[in-house]
């Protein structure tokens, strides 16, 4: 197995076996101190296998009883253990055949780039006009313009409350109170 000049990336190692390309994500225990680690190590590696050949997940001997092997054999994952002393295959990955598309990169069309450049454009125009606006609002203030205050009398509403109508609604104060409902002018913050 030979190294590959990408060798120690995000946590992971790069090998070239051959015409494989192997991938181990490296969980260390300083890592393992967070309780989803293991299962973001496990998330990780699953998406690695669209990158490799083989994908493993290296974990220290003493974390890798906690963690279910069926899961990781489902996914196709290996696993390495590793003390001070050595490492061990615990589990044999699967291999993953990658198609051309996981190895092209993506192309993206110029016009992609000139849209960019008018959203950022447009951006900095608009952080230009709030700028603007902060400035006109901190000379107001400090020349103490006070804002206006907008004072609307109610007009009386004469209810006519017809004979048909239940004892109850004669000469109750709230009937003519509930009918000027809606028709109150809205008062203005200030």
């Amino acid at each position: 197995m030979e190294l590959s000049p990408e060798a120690v990336e995000e946590d992971c190692i790069h090998f070239q076996d051959g015409d494989s390309k192997v991938l181990v994500k490296v969980v260390s225990r300083k890592q393992l101190g967070d309780r989803n680690a293991l299962l973001e190590a496990v998330l990780k590696a699953t998406d690695l296998t669209r990158k490799a050949n083989k994908v493993y997940i290296a974990l220290p001997r003493i974390y890798a009883s906690i963690l279910d092997c069926s899961t990781l054999e489902k996914q196709g994952l290996g696993l390495l253990t590793y003390d001070e002393r050595r490492v061990e295959e615990a589990l044999m990955p699967k291999r993953f055949e990658l198609t051309r598309e996981t190895s092209m990169t993506v192309q993206v069309p110029s016009q992609f780039f000139e849209e960019l450049d008018h959203i950022k454009r447009r951006f900095h125009a608009l952080e230009e006009t709030v700028e603007a606006l902060r400035e006109e609002v901190r000379m107001l203030r400090s020349i103490g313009v006070q804002r206006p205050e907008f004072r609307v009398e109610p007009q009386p509403v004469e209810v006519t409350v017809p004979k048909d109508l239940p004892s109850f609604f004669k000469d109750n104060p709230w009937v003519d109170v509930l009918s000027r409902r809606g028709r109150e002018p809205e008062k203005v913050a200030g």
